[in-house]
């Protein structure tokens, strides 16, 4: 019996790697691609320890060369019945401040990352009339947020990109499945261009945020049961939900929630500077009595 393979694009960490390891348990062989190729090597030790079959094929997703070797050692491999186009950047901070070489590299790979192995695999997936190709967006691929008009500018583009190819492929027997997470737990935010007054050290983790085991899980579900768009979460949902039926409102809750921000911020900073500014307690005299 031949292969049933997966492709995993950006697997070398968070929801690509999860996503990896959850379809190997599921039995699919999985042929994950990255630049970091000491990453990608230890993904598939860990899927090999736990009896799956996993290919590392690193480089870089912004190469056409790439992405077509990709896809024709995972057609020699087996049947490719699954592609995550998962790779991808990110960016915070003033649009002003953004090199010409940032803004390319950011459409560079979330936006032609995608579409590239994409390309690649619809020939080989309509001889067999059967694959899913599964898109990962985000949450700004139907809302938007100050300080990454640029990243959601690209996740708008996947989303209609795959709007666009889903109704193209309609007759194929190709599904085309877009998957929206929120924040999720992983080393993305850390990554990311920080430009500003929004750089920081650490992006700080909070309750609301995805593990990427959880965002691999729906990818699975979804697979098995394909669907055009999921938006993973609650509040998610809620969040693109309000900006979609009612922009204004939400644009309006926006700019109260960069104000109040920006005064919290200045608050803490006032209080950083007031706490340097106290002299320090002289120390201890040491005691003379005998």
């Amino acid at each position: 019996m031949s292969r049933i393979v997966a492709i995993v694009t950006g697997a070398s960490s968070g929801i690509g790697r999860a996503t990896a390891k959850r379809l190997a348990r599921d039995g699919y062989a999985v042929v994950v691609t990255a630049r970091r190729t000491d990453l990608l090597d230890s993904l598939a030790e860990e899927v090999r320890n736990e009896g799956g079959e996993c290919l590392a094929f690193p480089g870089d997703i912004r190469d056409p060369f790439h992405c077509a070797r990709l896809v024709e050692t995972s057609g020699a491999w087996g049947e490719t019945e699954v592609l995550i186009a998962n790779a991808g950047m990110g960016y915070t901070g003033p649009f002003d401040l953004m090199t010409d070489d940032e803004m390319r590299k950011l459409i560079d790979v979330n936006i032609l990352g995608v579409m590239r192995p994409i390309r690649e695999i619809i020939p080989r997936m309509k001889e067999r009339s059967s694959g899913k190709i599964v898109i990962i967006g985000s949450v700004l691929s139907r809302a938007s947020s100050p300080g990454t008009a640029v990243y959601c500018a690209t996740k708008h583009a996947v989303v209609g990109f795959a709007d666009a190819l889903r109704h193209e492929l309609s007759s194929s027997g190709i599904r085309v499945i877009s998957i929206l997470p929120g924040y999720t737990s992983t080393d993305f935010f850390n990554a990311m261009i920080q430009r500003g007054d929004r750089a920081v050290d650490e992006i700080k983790k909070y309750w609301f945020f995805h593990s990427p085991e959880h965002v691999a899980d729906v990818i699975a579900r979804r697979i098995e049961r394909p669907v055009a768009e999921v938006v993973i979460g609650g509040l998610n949902t809620a969040v693109v939900l309000l900006a979609t039926r009612l922009p204004g409102l939400y644009h309006r809750l926006l700019d109260v929630a960069e104000i109040v921000g920006r005064k919290i911020k200045d608050h803490h900073a006032r209080k950083a500077e007031e706490s340097e500014a106290q002299p320090s307690e002289p120390d201890s005299m040491p005691n003379s009595a005998s």
